[in-house]
């Protein structure tokens, strides 16, 4: 784990304080599909919200 987050700093645009803007991008990523996503869809599941707007049961891959 440690490493793959090190991969991560190293590969970033951002220098300086690359952790710092690492965190806030893996926070904002966290917030994005926990809460804004999940508002979005009216607190359906993802099936939930497939067969609400497709009319169709979703199929598992």
């Amino acid at each position: 784990m440690t490493e793959a987050i090190e991969q991560v700093i190293e590969d970033s645009p951002f220098h300086g304080e690359g952790y710092r803007k690492v965190h806030a991008l893996l926070r904002f990523k966290d917030v994005y599909n926990e809460q804004w996503m999940i508002e979005r869809h009216g607190h359906r599941s993802p099936s939930q919200f497939i067969r609400d707007e497709t009319g169709e049961i979703p199929i598992a891959a």
